[in-house]
């Protein structure tokens, strides 16, 4: 919906990653492997997560033990790229114990048109082997539960990763030896009730810690003016209580209570100088109530939430030095909603919402990383308004079924938070006076038999609407307007003992622009991918194919930042229990 990667909260069993990253989470250090289901809630943030999001939420559950057994899976590809995993699962009266272990390697060394810096001038361009690109990287997680008196858990989970990968660069400036390894652990304690308030209801109280340590090494001075070893370090500590009951029918209340104290600490290991710890102290309260009125299908759905927040700023000034701590800085964030649902009939559902948003600046947009982001600590939270208003359809008639959706949605913001790039490839966060995004989303999905067709459409129109005399009116930075996904595939088709599947994916992005000003573009992308699987042993051995840029379009995401060409990638998964493997 317009938004930008900070915008968009990632919560891994309720636990709210943007923290953990100081900003926008990177999806590509999520454990995968472990991974049960994602929900994607778009919008206004639903009151069960604390923090407030213009560009919604994706909550992300990891694996429950069901059954004792284990798996095991290896497979590489392209660019040198070596993959491997293994599970556990450990399933008794009451109690439940998972474990899952996945690494993965990869060289990187795709090749590209390099221009070498003058786009306009085709007689100098050279094609060439992406370098100082790999990266290695290993995950775990560790999940248990179990069974209390009444219908009560106790739940813990503990999540470990490390990657160690190069920063290659701009292609005219290449990089050797610049590299940034990142460690990340999450821990959390949690206790679920269905008795304590009720028979209705249902409570959740949950005790989290965080811990994420990023070292930018740049021993040539590749990608800032000097040589450059530096550790960021940033830790949280927090509590979490939501409950929802419903004392009559017609009436169901919820209530949320959030806790967190985070830290972030910057050091410069080349000369051995720490930088002051940054701190801030947050509290989350928030209410929500649903009114159903049976006779109309209908339920309302205000909810208020107030977000406070206390912080001691150090860490980085705009010009990457150290300072001392800066007197306390206190907020007070007033976040509201007003949802309403309504069926006119079977399989129809219609929807609106309208709220006030409010965002504080994280850590990230407020100290940088030393590397290709730098802070700015004169940052101001946004705050504005955003709506939507759709409808889904529901539809099944013999071996068919139509699930669809639409809605139309439009943001008025205030003081956002935008990162603008400079021609060194460093980005640095700015607020913008205001932004006007409006658009509109649709997807479907059409099964029948083991056919499914997934489709996937948005347009927006991201404007800028400050006094700035070269900005006004402009498209937002790195805001496409169109973006469209199909995804015919097949599953289970059983041939014999075997069983097949398949898919083919078509990705399109238009343009956009990396400049205010809307002078430097980011050309449109297609991308065309596919893959198959087989099942064997009755789903306990699976052999999987997957390809991407089948055509092998020579094509940039980031301004300067080539795409991998062709990629080819196979796996191997045993399971000791029947598996269901999509391709």
């Amino acid at each position: 919906r317009g938004s930008t990667w900070e915008q968009v909260s990632v919560y891994l069993d309720g636990v709210n990653l943007n923290l953990a990253s100081g900003g926008g989470v990177d999806l590509s250090t999520l454990p995968i492997g472990d991974v049960a289901r994602v929900e994607v809630y778009r919008g206004v943030t639903p009151i069960a997560y604390g923090g407030s999001a213009i560009g919604g939420v994706v909550a992300v559950e990891t694996r429950r033990p069901e059954a004792t057994g284990a798996t095991l899976e290896a497979g590489g590809g392209s660019f040198g790229t070596w993959f491997g995993g293994a599970t556990a699962a450990l399933v008794g009266a009451g109690y439940g114990l998972y474990a899952g272990l996945h690494a993965l390697r990869s060289a990187g060394d795709f090749t590209f048109v390099d221009d070498k810096g003058t786009a306009f001038d085709p007689s100098d361009d050279e094609t060439v082997a992406r370098r100082n690109n790999g990266s290695r990287e290993l995950d775990s997680a560790i999940r248990g539960h179990v069974a209390l008196p009444g219908d009560r858990e106790l739940s813990v989970l503990a999540l470990g990763f490390a990657r160690d990968q190069g920063l290659p660069g701009y292609p005219r400036f290449a990089t050797m030896q610049s590299r940034l390894t990142t460690r990340r652990g999450v821990a959390t304690l949690a206790y679920r009730s269905h008795d304590d308030a009720g028979p209705t209801s249902v409570l959740r109280a949950q005790l989290y810690g965080y811990g994420l340590e990023q070292r930018l090494r740049d021993p040539l001075g590749e990608l800032v003016s000097a040589r450059t070893d530096a550790r960021d370090r940033t830790f949280a500590l927090g509590a979490v209580a939501r409950m929802r009951w419903a004392p009559v029918d017609w009436l169901a209340p919820a209530v949320v209570l959030d806790v967190r104290r985070e830290s972030f600490t910057p050091v410069e290991l080349t000369t051995g100088e720490h930088g002051g710890m940054s701190t801030r102290l947050t509290g989350v309260t928030g209410a929500e109530v649903a009114l159903r009125i049976g006779a109309l299908d209908l339920a309302i759905l205000p909810s208020l939430r107030l977000e406070t927040s206390r912080d001691v700023a150090a860490g980085r000034n705009n010009f990457g030095r150290f300072v001392a701590p800066g007197p306390p800085i206190t907020r007070a964030l007033a976040i509201a909603r007003l949802g309403i649902t309504q069926s006119p009939g079977d399989g129809i559902a219609l929807r609106a919402n309208v709220g006030r948003y409010a965002r504080v600046p994280t850590f990230l947009e407020l100290y940088g990383n030393t590397g290709f982001l730098r802070g700015n600590r004169d940052l101001e939270p946004e705050h504005g308004i955003t709506a939507d208003l759709g409808g889904a359809l529901a539809w099944a008639g013999g071996r068919a079924r139509l699930l669809a959706d639409a809605t139309g949605f439009v943001v008025l913001s205030d003081d956002l938070i935008e990162l603008q790039q400079n021609a060194s490839g460093v980005a640095r966060p700015r607020n913008i006076g205001s932004a006007r995004v409006l658009g509109i989303e649709s997807s479907a999905e059409l099964r029948y038999g083991c056919a499914r067709l997934h489709a996937q459409a948005t347009l927006t129109d991201a404007r800028d609407e400050s006094d700035s005399a070269a900005a006004h009116d402009k498209q937002l930075p790195s805001r496409p307007r169109v973006h469209v996904a199909v995804r015919p595939e097949l599953r289970g088709i059983a041939i014999g003992s075997a069983e097949l599947g398949g898919y083919v994916d078509l990705d399109v992005t238009s343009g956009n622009y990396v400049d205010p000003a809307n002078l430097v573009s980011v050309p449109s992308r297609t991308r065309v991918g596919a893959g198959a699987s087989l099942g064997l042993g009755r789903g306990r051995v699976h052999l999987i194919v997957s390809a991407d840029n089948l055509t092998g379009a020579r094509e940039s995401d980031l301004l300067a930042y080539p795409l991998p060409g062709r990629a080819l990638y196979f796996t191997v998964a045993l399971a000791t229990q029947p598996q269901s493997k999509e391709p």
